[in-house]
């Protein structure tokens, strides 16, 4: 009982009986370890030779280079802000059409080499009021990767 006192009383002691515990039980029924086969999900043996299209969505977006995401905000569906490696945001307005501005340009400021550089975007679910949204880049300060 002494011992069970002292491991609620500190957090590693009763890390260190649980395991011990677990060691220690023997395992009572062997068919305890054997895993039961899904009998609800029914896929196909094989996938069909049709199982997927390719197809060119957007044939003006040739110029991209390295786009890490594709992103519209919340609730809209006419505008799609495309955020490249090199720290250029760019939005396409009009959607189906290929109007394109310039939405933040970050290329002085992220640093683009190897796995680095400007890697995602997001919108605040109430972008629409407070304008708010979020990036991931990387960055090099005094020779440090950031």
């Amino acid at each position: 009982m002494a011992l069970v006192w002292a491991a609620v009383r500190s957090p590693h002691a009763l890390i260190l009986l649980l395991c011990a515990l677990a060691v220690a039980a023997p395992l009572t029924r062997a068919e305890s370890l054997v895993r039961a086969a899904n009998t609800t999900l029914a896929l196909p043996a094989a996938a069909p030779a049709e199982f997927y299209m390719k197809e060119v969505a957007f044939t003006s977006l040739s110029s991209y280079n390295q786009a890490s995401s594709m992103v519209s905000p919340p609730g809209e569906t006419a505008r799609l802000f495309i955020a490249q490696k090199e720290g250029k945001i760019t939005v396409l307005t009009n959607l189906p059409g290929t109007d394109k501005e310039t939405f933040l340009d970050l290329e002085g400021t992220v640093e683009k080499q190897g796995e680095s550089g400007l890697l995602g975007l997001a919108f605040n679910p109430n972008y629409a009021t407070n304008g708010y949204f979020y990036i991931f880049y990387s960055f090099s300060e005094d020779g440090d990767l950031f």
